[in-house]
C-alpha cells in the first residue's frame, strides 16, 4: 500500500482574447483588465491490490479538493449555442468541488476506471447577487470498462457509462429602453438543463499486438499493431439537450422569454482501424 499527498496552488492572469473586449453592442472596451484567480489544490493517490495472494490486482485512486476564487471577471451568456461576452470585468466568483478516480485492471492486461466529480462555480455580476456561471455542473459520474473473451483474448468490449447533471441553460440577451444591455436578464432566466445521460459500447478485434508482435518477411509483418474496432454511440439513442434557444412571445402585454431545447445526435455507428508501422 503506497500513499502521496500533494498540495499545490498559485494565481493565474488570463488575458482577454477579441471576443471579451467587445461588449453586448458590438463597440470595444480599452479598458479591459486580464481576469485572475487565486486557487488552491489539495490531492492524495493511494495505491493498493485487492485479492487473495495468488490473484491481487492493482488498484489506484486518486483524489483532489479545489477552491478557486476568481476576480475581474468577464460574464458571458449562452444564446442557443452562440456564446456572447459582456466586454467588461463586472463580477467576481469563486468555485469548489472534489473529483475523485479510482483505476484498475478488473481483468488483467486491460485498464478500467471510474470517477466522479462534485464542483460549484458561482458569478456575482454588478454586485447583484451570486448565481451559478454557465460552467456550474454539480456532479459528473462516468465509467470506463473492458473486457475480453476468455477463448478469444484478441477480442475485446468495451462500456462507457456518463451520467453529469443539467448546465445553466443560458440567458437570452436582452437590452433596457436605453438600449444599454440588462444584466438582470441573467438573475431572471435561472433554469437548469435536463441531466446529460449516454451509454457507448465497444467492440475490438486485435490482429496484431505489439507485446506479442513477432516481425516477419511477409506484408503484415510491418505493423506492429492493428485493430479493427466497431463503436456504437449512445447506443439507447438518449436525447440529451445541450442548449436552449430563447423565443420571445410578442404578443403578451410584457415581452417574455422561452426556452426551446436543442438536441444532441441520438445513435450512431464508428468504425476504426489503427495500425503502427
Amino acid at each position: 500500500m503506497d500513499m502521496l499527498f500533494r498540495v499545490s496552488g498559485g494565481v493565474y492572469y488570463q488575458a482577454p482574447f477579441y471576443k471579451e473586449i467587445k461588449d453586448l453592442t458590438g463597440a470595444f472596451n480599452s479598458d479591459i483588465r486580464a481576469q485572475k484567480s487565486y486557487q488552491i489544490i489539495i490531492a492524495n493517490d493511494y495505491e493498493f491490490k485487492i485479492g487473495n495472494n495468488d490473484n491481487r490486482k492493482p488498484f489506484k485512486l486518486t483524489t483532489e479538493a479545489y477552491y478557486k476564487k476568481m476576480e475581474n471577471l468577464i460574464p458571458y451568456y449562452l444564446d442557443n449555442v452562440r456564446v456572447r461576452y459582456a466586454g467588461k470585468n463586472n463580477a467576481e466568483g469563486y468555485a469548489y468541488g472534489l473529483d475523485a478516480r479510482l483505476y484498475g485492471q478488473f481483468v488483467p492486461g486491460v485498464d478500467s476506471w471510474i470517477s466522479a466529480s462534485y464542483a460549484r462555480v458561482y458569478e456575482n455580476i454588478e454586485r447583484m447577487g451570486y448565481i451559478p456561471r454557465p460552467t456550474d455542473q454539480r456532479f459528473r459520474f462516468s465509467m470506463f470498462y473492458q473486457d475480453y473473451m476468455p477463448k478469444f483474448p484478441s477480442m475485446r468490449v468495451n462500456l462507457t457509462l456518463t451520467y453529469a447533471s443539467g448546465l445553466p441553460s443560458g440567458t437570452p440577451v436582452l437590452f433596457d429602453v436605453a438600449g444599454l444591455p440588462d444584466y438582470l436578464a441573467a438573475y431572471r432566466y435561472q433554469k437548469t438543463l435536463p441531466a446529460y445521460k449516454r451509454v457507448d459500447i465497444g467492440l475490438t478485434k486485435v490482429f496484431i499486438d505489439q507485446k506479442d508482435n513477432k516481425a516477419s518477411g511477409n506484408f503484415w509483418g510491418k505493423f506492429k499493431e492493428l485493430t479493427l474496432g466497431v463503436q456504437i454511440f449512445n447506443a439507447f439513442n438518449i436525447n440529451n439537450t445541450i442548449a436552449n434557444q430563447w423565443i420571445s412571445d410578442v404578443n403578451s402585454s410584457s415581452q417574455l422569454y422561452y426556452p426551446v431545447p436543442v438536441r444532441l445526435t441520438g445513435r450512431f455507428f464508428n468504425v476504426k482501424l489503427e495500425f503502427k508501422l
